[in-house]
């Protein structure tokens, strides 16, 4: 159940989103792409980093509430993240010129949208709460989402295989602007998954991993 402060921030998102994009400027559209992409790798790594060598929330208000009190802002966060690169391919529309008709950019769109989301969500149901890092509030004692769904063929299906909703997006509209933002986002995720996630998950795991025969550094 949302917050009354999530429902307000989602109230103000929306306003904005529709701002944009009856505005039609594509410069006000990246800007804030680029401005939701930094809030959303900047929040979030800083959180985490915060916690994992600090424990900034779980010292505060233990495991349990301080999770929530960092998953709440990050949905909200996380969900702009994505709608800004929908409203940039929105203004941006039609600028892919490739000579071919609308039916192809949509097919090949909608192709890539059901591939990305499903395995989003595959991987969603795999490791539950995990998709908001619960793991560096609470550890498992044991290293199981590896090796359910997604994760028996993909180390990192979200980040790599999962973003290919996101160029669907820019193709289905076939959007030139949205679809060099998509690479932005993704390597951006990328790098925060390198330097925040893959250290902490290689330090509380190492045992795990060893046992796998993967390299614990």
């Amino acid at each position: 159940m949302l917050s009354a402060k999530s429902i307000l921030s989602y109230a103000v998102l929306a306003a904005l989103w529709i701002a944009l994009v009856w505005s039609g400027h594509t410069w006000a559209a990246t800007g804030f792409l680029i401005a939701s992409t930094l809030a959303y790798v900047g929040f979030v790594g800083v959180s985490l980093w915060l916690e994992d060598s600090a424990s900034w929330f779980t010292s505060r208000w233990g495991p349990e509430e301080g999770f929530r009190r960092f998953r709440e802002p990050a949905a909200v966060i996380m969900n702009n993240y994505g709608i800004s690169l929908v409203v940039l391919a929105v203004v941006t529309r039609d600028t892919m010129a490739l000579g071919v008709g609308d039916w192809f950019y949509w097919t090949i769109g909608g192709l890539l949208v059901a591939v990305g989301y499903g395995i989003k969500h595959w991987a969603r149901r795999t490791i539950g709460d995990g998709y908001y890092w619960v793991d560096f509030f609470a550890p498992p004692d044991e290293i199981e989402h590896s090796a359910e769904g997604p994760y028996r063929w993909f180390s990192n299906p979200m980040y790599t295989i999962g973003y290919a909703h996101a160029y669907g997006v820019a193709i289905a509209l076939a959007s030139l602007h949205a679809l060099l933002a998509a690479a932005f986002m993704q390597v951006s995720i990328l790098a925060f998954w390198w330097f925040i996630e893959r250290a902490h998950y290689r330090e509380v795991y190492a045992a795990e991993l060893e046992m796998q025969g993967e390299p614990s550094a």
